[in-house]
């Protein structure tokens, strides 16, 4: 079969090959799927990188969700050869064939498309995480979201709202951010820059009851744009550099916060349980048109490399999915 491979740490394309390497196999507790569509990441790009603790070892096959029809199954699974599912891969997804997890895999309804259903399993349900594990319980919340025109930012403007947030807020580095995240479904979208800090109090006087935060270097705005109660999620870090430095515990105590990380790729190692809840509430939210995000469609493995360079390069900041095998 044919799979995209990552011979060695990159800043781009360079090392990035397509090649025939051998088929997957199912064992107890995993199936093989012929995959039909798959979803394109920026964490596909950190992998590229070799930022760490996104890749074990060299070479390195990338892609984290995909959708497809099941091959093979192992003795006493609970799929079958030919039904339509979603899994989330770990690894391996941006290939003909990859091998999943039972627990990270679910059937795919009649009614949600190829295209669509690639992204639930890392994208839809990373925004269903971050929002509905971490926000405060209640109704009229308000969010904010830094670098809200990516990918899993159109994500959290969809399925925020279901999740009782009444207030949606994002930043962006650029006018073409801007616009971009407005089209994603942000109402409100707030340029980063030296009055970022007077913006965000005009836009949220009382604060934020939960603030997702990809860049990891605005920590203390965050904090100082926190309701009392609420929560910061740091998350991603695009740029992989270093980090900003963790608050002081006195400070969260006097401010009724809290501060927390997330990582699907380990929350799906460590509770594959909650990420396949996840996966089949983003697939039950898709089947209802309860939310939908756009999608860029590219056909064939080999337009994967020049899609990555594109999102390294800040040229691209959508959801892309390839098309492997059209129906």
């Amino acid at each position: 079969m044919r799979a995209l491979l990552f011979t060695r740490p990159a800043p781009d394309s360079s090392a990035s090959v397509v090649v025939d390497v051998p088929p997957p196999t199912a064992t107890p507790g995993r199936l093989v799927i012929d995959v039909e569509h798959a979803g394109v990441n920026f964490v596909d790009v950190m992998a590229r990188r070799g930022d760490p603790g996104y890749v074990v070892d060299w070479p390195h096959p990338p892609g984290l969700e995909v959708v497809g029809l099941v091959a093979h199954v192992s003795e006493g699974s609970g799929f079958h050869p030919g039904e339509r599912v979603a899994a989330h891969t770990g690894r391996g997804g941006l290939a003909e064939q990859v091998v999943a997890e039972e627990s990270l895999t679910r059937h795919v309804p009649d009614q949600v498309g190829g295209p669509a259903a690639a992204i639930a399993p890392l994208t839809l349900a990373t925004a269903l995480l971050l929002v509905g594990g971490a926000a405060p319980r209640g109704e009229d919340l308000s969010l904010l979201m830094h670098s809200a025109g990516g990918g899993v930012g159109a994500a959290v403007a969809q399925v925020a709202p279901l999740l009782g947030v009444s207030r949606l807020v994002g930043t962006v580095g650029s006018e073409k951010r801007r616009r971009q995240a407005h089209e994603a479904g942000w109402p409100e979208v707030v340029l980063r820059g030296d009055d970022l800090d007077d913006r965000l109090t005009s836009a949220a006087p009382g604060g934020f009851d939960l603030v997702l935060d990809p860049v990891g270097t605005l920590l203390s705005s965050d904090l100082r744009h926190l309701a009392a109660g609420g929560r910061v999620v740091v998350f991603g870090n695009p740029a992989g550099g270093a980090l900003g430095s963790s608050p002081d515990l006195v400070e969260l105590i006097r401010a009724n916060a809290s501060v927390g990380g997330f990582s699907a790729s380990r929350l799906a190692a460590a509770r594959p349980d909650r990420v396949g809840r996840a996966l089949a509430d983003a697939l039950e939210h898709l089947a209802a048109s309860r939310v939908s995000v756009a999608v860029d469609v590219v056909d064939g493995l080999e337009q994967v490399p020049a899609v990555l360079d594109a999102l390294a390069t800040g040229r691209h900041a959508g959801k892309s999915v390839v098309r492997l095998h059209p129906a």
